[in-house]
C-alpha cells in the first residue's frame, strides 16, 4: 500500500510509498517563498537525470505560488504535489529537504539540503542502500 496517495497540481493522482514506481525516486519538499528552494531546483533536476532518480516536487503552502513556481522554473515535465501531510510523514523540519527512495519506494536517505554537497551526500547515501535492496530482490544486474 503507498504511504500517500496525493495529487498532483495539475489534479492527477500521485501514488508515494513502498512498491510503486519501480524505480529510484527523489522527493524535493520545497516552498515558493524560500530562495534557497529555489535555488536547490536545477541542482536537483540535474543530480536526478545523473542518477536516474524520478524526481517529484512537494509542497505545502498556496497551491496558486506552488503553480507559478512550478512555472518560473519550467517544472512542467515533473509530478509537483501539494502535500501537507507528507511533510508531516517524513518530519520536514526545514526546506529544502529530500527523501530518497529505492526501487520499492523505502526510504534509503533523508534530510536537509540547502547546498548541493548535502544532496551529493544524501544520494551517495542512497546508492549502496538501492543496491543492496535489489540485491535482496535478486533483481541486480552483472555488468
Amino acid at each position: 500500500a503507498p504511504l500517500a496517495q496525493v495529487l498532483t497540481l495539475q489534479g492527477k493522482p500521485l501514488a508515494i510509498g513502498p512498491g510503486l514506481s519501480g524505480r529510484s525516486g527523489l522527493l524535493l519538499f520545497v516552498a515558493p517563498t524560500s530562495t534557497v528552494c529555489r535555488r536547490m531546483i536545477p541542482t536537483a533536476q540535474a543530480m536526478a537525470a545523473a542518477e536516474s532518480l524520478d524526481l517529484v516536487f512537494i509542497g505545502d503552502g498556496d497551491p496558486a505560488d506552488q503553480r507559478r513556481m512550478a512555472e518560473r522554473h519550467r517544472l512542467a515535465g515533473y509530478a509537483f504535489a501539494h502535500a501537507p501531510e507528507l511533510g508531516l510523514a517524513f518530519h520536514v523540519g526545514e526546506l529544502p529537504y529530500a527523501v530518497l527512495m529505492d526501487e520499492d519506494g523505502r526510504v534509503t536517505a533523508r534530510g536537509p539540503v540547502n547546498t548541493r554537497e548535502r544532496l551529493a551526500h544524501l544520494v551517495a547515501e542512497h546508492r549502496p542502500r538501492a543496491a543492496a535492496s535489489r540485491i535482496s530482490r535478486g533483481t541486480a544486474q552483472v555488468a
